[in-house]
């Protein structure tokens, strides 16, 4: 069993039943083994979506892209086509536009795991996420600049760039953040960064789903912050 879905079971999911009970004058509280499984939150599935628009104007297509995405995720990739045309960036319905994955059980937390203890400090401007952006179904949805920050592909970034005619870095970047930096910065603020960093070529959008409302989200998604060391 993964430590992240280790300190998920035994220990988050219960301090999370406890914080939600609602305590009843002269009522005699039911013990945690005779709580309703249905009452306990959970994490349903995480959505990896790549959108790659140059993804048409090569032979290749989003395959490059897809193969990275299996193997960050595990799993085998769907492609995403586009549902509609549009004529101003000369998108025709049906065009392969990008891949996207779901993650479930096991696969679930070996990628949360991944997540908040290699990618995440590898983030300049990382300072914890902005919890504010969870709706009221339970879901938080962010992005990553860069899929080349999980670990294993990064020797694979020049070759993609090759592909995709990107630039591989740049310098003096304004670069828009997706991240809390503190309580005096605002979320999407655009913050100058002096120093060459690398240049979110092929960005990742994360959809993390749970089982909850959106209170109860707030305190499962802080919880999932801290798993065993």
């Amino acid at each position: 069993m993964n430590r992240l879905q280790l300190w998920y079971e035994k220990v988050l999911q219960r301090d999370l039943l406890h914080k939600n009970f609602i305590y009843i004058e002269n009522m005699r509280l039911n013990t945690l083994a005779n709580t309703h499984l249905a009452c306990l939150p959970k994490l349903r599935k995480v959505i990896l979506n790549i959108g790659l628009r140059e993804a048409k104007m090569n032979n290749f297509g989003p395959l490059p892209a897809a193969a990275l995405l299996s193997l960050i995720a595990g799993q085998r990739v769907v492609i995403t086509h586009a549902k509609v045309a549009i004529s101003e960036f000369r998108l025709q319905a049906g065009m392969p536009i990008g891949c996207k994955v779901i993650l479930r059980k096991d696969s679930l937390f070996y990628f949360l795991d991944t997540l908040q203890s290699t990618v995440l400090p590898r983030l300049i401007d990382f300072w914890g996420f902005n919890l504010t952006q969870v709706n009221a179904q339970g879901q938080l949805n962010f992005g990553l600049p860069s899929i080349f920050l999980f670990p294993g592909i990064q020797e694979l970034e020049n070759t993609l760039c090759t592909v995709y005619s990107f630039s591989s870095s740049t310098s003096g970047v304004q670069k828009r953040s997706m991240f809390q930096r503190d309580d005096k910065h605002k979320v999407g603020a655009i913050h100058k960064k002096e120093k060459k960093m690398t240049r979110g070529i092929l960005g990742l959008d994360v959809t993390i789903h749970s089982q909850s409302d959106k209170n109860t989200a707030l305190m499962l998604f802080s919880g999932i912050r801290y798993p065993l060391k």
